[in-house]
């Protein structure tokens, strides 16, 4: 499993833009032997994770494949991730963990792609009604990602130099 790309999602927690990854993937590439609903639980418990910060239950959606109660999906932030696979002693866990950075790394290191279009069209469009303003705004923001590790938006008049 070791070289497999982790698929990283955006999602939002705490009030952050973060990157997301789904828990049973990370369960799954951790090789767990216990089922995966007292896995997950019990991580949850034992080490303090909280939802909302850490990790986020998503809405129940039809039934399972057996025909019975819908599945719980968890989503988790990178930083979960890579805890859990610090928790796990395995092989696989290492292997995980170590793909997971260098797939964060290259999210880091990609270069920052801004809207040149949408930058040129609020600057010289200075009568646009404000919740067309604020919606274009927020299009720049969500594109303007802080490469820093952080997982959250460049504030504004901080970003990095040369862009």
């Amino acid at each position: 499993m070791s070289g497999e790309l982790i698929e990283l999602k955006a999602g939002r927690m705490g009030g952050q833009d973060v990157f997301v990854i789904d828990a049973r993937e990370v369960y799954r590439r951790l090789g767990v032997r216990r089922h995966f609903k007292s896995w997950i639980k019990g991580r949850i418990e034992e080490h303090g994770f909280e939802e909302g910060q850490d990790f986020e239950v998503l809405p129940l959606e039809g039934i399972n494949p057996q025909g019975v109660r819908p599945t719980i999906e968890y989503n988790l932030t990178i930083i979960m991730a890579r805890d859990l696979s610090m928790i796990e002693s395995s092989q696989a866990a290492i292997d995980f963990r170590r793909d997971l950075m260098a797939r964060m790394d290259a999210v880091l290191k990609a270069p920052v792609k801004l809207d040149y279009d949408l930058i040129i069209e609020l600057a010289t469009k200075p009568k646009i009604k404000a919740e067309e303003r604020g919606r274009l705004e927020a299009r720049l923001d969500a594109d303007a990602l802080d490469h820093t590790g952080r997982d959250r938006p460049v504030p504004k008049g901080r970003e990095p130099y040369g862009v």
